[in-house]
This record gives structure tokens, C-alpha cells and sequence, in this order.
């Protein structure tokens, strides 16, 4: 199992973006279902809600992911001290945060958000 964030899921579900075929690959590498923190998954879904097409997304999606999130006040603790301690955007701590808790790998294209993820101890696909 891996842990997806929205770079990858984007990559995933638009053919043109310049990552497509290494998202593909790297889901491949990896059982499903790919474990996607519920902020990124609304990430994903906004520009597809702007057309419309939000259940269309959602429905393709849903085959290979498994949304978390929801974890109250001590996931809402997590984050914080996430965001406190690394800068990153909330957004990403949520998907370092998903891949943290459930104790597998984080796939990303944000080199940022990678760098930070390794500093934690965590690995990170793309290498």
C-alpha cells in the first residue's frame, strides 16, 4: 500500500499531464487500494467540480483509493503540529500525515513535500 498525494492523483486521471506515465508506473508498483487523505482527494475534485464532472472523477478514482481523514481532534493535532514543524502547506501535511499513520511510503511529485517527508523517516516514491 502506498499513500497518494494530489500530484499523483492528478498525474493519474489527466493522460497529458507530464507525469502520467510515472504515476502509472509507480501505482503498478504498489497494491491497491492507494491510500488518499480526504483534503487531497477534494484538491483533485475541484477543478473537475468547476466542469461538472465531479462523479465522473470520483467514480474512476474510487476503484483504486481509500479515503481517510475525519480523525477529530487528534488528527486535527497531528496536522498542526505537521504544519508548525515542517511549513509546508496544510494540504500536504495531510498527505504526509495519511502516509505517517498508516506507516507506508508517500508517493508525491512535490519536491518540497518529499524533502520534508524523509527528514520524518519516511519513504518516499518517486526516490
Amino acid at each position: 500500500m502506498i499513500a497518494l498525494d494530489a500530484s499523483v492523483l492528478l498525474a493519474l486521471i489527466n493522460n497529458q499531464d507530464k507525469h502520467n506515465i510515472l504515476a502509472r508506473a509507480l501505482t503498478q508498483s504498489y497494491m491497491r487500494p492507494y491510500l488518499v487523505h480526504e483534503i487531497n482527494l477534494a484538491e483533485v475534485l475541484v477543478h473537475a467540480a468547476q466542469l461538472g464532472n465531479q462523479e465522473v472523477i470520483l467514480e474512476r478514482l474510487r476503484l483504486v483509493m481509500s479515503v481517510v481523514g475525519s480523525t477529530g481532534e487528534a488528527g486535527a493535532l497531528r496536522l498542526a503540529k505537521l504544519r508548525a514543524s515542517t511549513s509546508l502547506r496544510l494540504p500536504d501535511c495531510c498527505a504526509l500525515d495519511a502516509a505517517r499513520e498508516a506507516g507506508i511510503p508517500l508517493a508525491t511529485f512535490d519536491r518540497k513535500l518529499a524533502e520534508k517527508a524523509r527528514g520524518l523517516g519516511l519513504e518516499v516514491v518517486p526516490a
